[in-house]
């Protein structure tokens, strides 16, 4: 079995992505509040547009408004996902203050450098890569059948929405 990284992200690299899109070697040093949303960061939709504005910042991506408006529902989406599976706890009580202690000491040695190769993954918290919008230069092919699922599932909610009324 192959060893496991310390901090979940996503999403991976593009399949044969070249050289320069691949994470800085200071990614560890970017500011929190640019890798891993909190609950107020998803709260709405204007809370996700200021993260991927802080996200972009301590990613050095230069983007037109168009281009950000264009790769958003990509951003949102794995914010939420990261947001949720930082975030989710077993129904179990007593199983939940496992995960909870767990991730507390996880946290804790990942900040002193340490290592967590013996943790399970889903005591790791996930953060947001490089590539949560999409991937650079361009939007990779699996984000692109993302983005169609994601408008596909617009477009029936707002049907249902509308047969509601």
């Amino acid at each position: 079995m192959p060893p496991r990284s310390p901090v979940t992200t996503l999403p991976a690299a593009p399949p044969l992505a070249p050289p320069s899109t691949f994470p800085a070697p200071d990614y560890e040093r970017l500011p929190d509040d640019a890798k891993t949303p909190t609950q107020k960061d998803v709260e709405s939709d204007e809370a996700v547009w200021a993260l991927y504005e802080r996200w972009c910042k301590a990613h050095n991506k230069e983007r037109d408004h168009a281009e950000m408006s264009r790769r958003f529902k990509i951003f949102r989406h794995y914010a939420k996902d990261v947001h949720h599976w930082n975030t989710h706890l077993p129904p179990d009580p007593e199983e939940a203050g496992v995960y909870i202690e767990k991730r507390e000491e996880a946290k804790l040695l990942l900040s002193r450098g340490e290592d967590v190769s013996n943790f399970d993954e889903w005591y790791l918290p996930m953060e947001l890569g490089p590539f949560a919008d999409g991937g650079d230069p361009v939007i990779s092919e699996d984000c692109k059948r993302l983005l169609k699922e994601l408008e596909e599932m617009d477009r029936c909610s707002a049907a249902e929405d509308v047969t509601q009324e």
